[in-house]
Order: C-alpha cells, then sequence, then structure tokens
C-alpha cells in the first residue's frame, strides 16, 4: 500500500509540477471531483499557480493508516532553498487521489471570485497545493 501511496504521489505531483492541470483533476479523490468540477480546477491553478508549480518534489516520507495516507515532500526552491510540505491522498476504488484539506476555495460563486479568494489566502505564492 506504501508504495502505491507513493506512486501516486509521484505521477500527481509530476503532472502538477509541469502545469498539467486537467490531468491532475483525475487524480483527484472521488469526493473532491464531486465538490470540484474540472473546468473550476483548471481554471483555478492557471490563473493561481503555488510557488511550488513548475518545482520537483521529492517525497521524503509516506505514512499510511487505513484508507489514508500522509506525504512528506521536500520542494526545490530559489537559490537552493528547499521547502516541505504535507499531502494527503485516499485509497478508493481501487487506486490512491489526492485530498485536499479544504475545498471552499473553488465554491465562490465564480472562477474570478476563486482565484481572488486563493489569492487572498496566500494559496498563489505559497508551497501548500490547494
Amino acid at each position: 500500500m506504501q508504495a502505491r501511496a507513493r506512486a501516486a504521489a509521484t505521477q500527481f505531483y509530476g503532472l502538477y509540477s509541469a502545469g498539467q492541470y486537467a490531468a491532475v483533476w483525475d487524480l483527484l479523490s472521488p469526493a473532491t471531483k464531486r465538490h470540484v468540477p474540472r473546468h473550476v480546477w483548471v481554471s483555478v491553478h492557471v490563473a493561481c499557480p503555488t510557488a511550488g508549480a513548475g518545482r520537483s518534489r521529492i517525497i521524503k516520507a509516506v505514512t499510511v493508516f487505513g484508507s489514508n495516507a500522509i506525504t512528506t515532500e521536500a520542494i526545490a526552491g530559489a537559490a537552493a532553498k528547499v521547502h516541505t510540505a504535507e499531502d494527503v491522498f485516499t485509497y478508493a476504488h481501487g487506486h490512491w487521489s489526492y485530498s485536499p484539506q479544504d475545498v471552499s476555495i473553488y465554491h465562490h460563486g465564480s472562477v474570478a471570485a476563486d482565484v481572488a479568494a486563493a489569492k487572498a489566502a496566500g494559496f498563489c505564492a505559497g508551497w501548500k497545493i490547494f
């Protein structure tokens, strides 16, 4: 289970880093997909990439407990500075998928309002994938 969770995280981070947000949406948990339509996810992330977008992530640890896994990763930053982040992946329907902690950022009534909320919350410059 741990190796499969790591493989899913590696695939997710690779696509996210490459700006392949539509493909990333396919790797979201079923619950997240129900709450965040593909076009909203893609539009918000295109307009508001995180500071970690375009940077490699090295998975340092994967801790599996039941149907959830927490990944701890190092993110290469500017001037060799390394940031760390933790993300949750959920096992459902035979595979691991990314589960953002909070999807409320995508529910402001329009993509423009969602982007404004993401910027105000610091996601656009932050290291956490939202």
